[in-house]
């Protein structure tokens, strides 16, 4: 299960700030719920998925209080169903690969640090409400001129939000909606 630590902030952070939308929010990669509980606190329902079985079970038990959200095992949004959500969140897997490292699934972003990020948000253009919003993580270690050139060639308009710099990195959240 990935715990939390400075991207989990940062993207709570920034979604504590920003006027979110009432209706439903799907959250692909929900750890250990810290971002889940912000969007609990702010939209009627909140579908949350990941890949890690770790995850999806401590999850459950921690919302299982809480009939406005459902915690599903799910590659990204395979078991989401039928939803069109307001917001989508995502902490995505953001380094990039390196060859002959054992990496962590929760880290390991593909060869440029964001195949990952590029599926997810291919994907989530399926999920969108016309006017909603997708919020997401990104790394300066990562291709982050790749990224800029997908979104601008993309079905989205976009923008950074907020970044933090570290010794080791620089951390952004971005925003992303559908053009009009």
């Amino acid at each position: 299960m990935y715990e939390v630590s400075e991207d989990s902030y940062l993207l709570r952070k920034t979604l504590r700030d920003e006027p979110l939308q009432s209706g439903t929010a799907i959250e692909v990669g929900v750890g250990s719920g810290v971002i889940t509980v912000v969007l609990a606190e702010q939209l009627d329902t909140v579908i949350g998925v990941d890949i890690d079985g770790e995850a999806v079970s401590y999850c459950k038990d921690k919302f299982s209080d809480n009939p406005s959200v459902t915690i599903k095992h799910s590659d990204m949004f395979d078991a989401v169903g039928d939803v069109e959500a307001s917001v989508i969140t995502a902490n995505p897997p953001y380094l990039p690969s390196t060859a002959g490292d054992n990496s962590d699934d929760a880290l390991d972003g593909g060869e440029t640090g964001i195949e990952y990020t590029v599926r997810f948000l291919d994907a989530a253009a399926s999920y969108l409400a016309d006017d909603g919003r997708i919020y997401f993580v990104a790394s300066d270690k990562a291709d982050l001129n790749g990224l800029h050139d997908f979104l601008d060639a993309s079905q989205y308009e976009w923008r950074r939000l907020r970044d933090t710099r570290y010794f080791f990195e620089t951390l952004y959240v971005y925003r992303a909606q559908a053009l009009d």
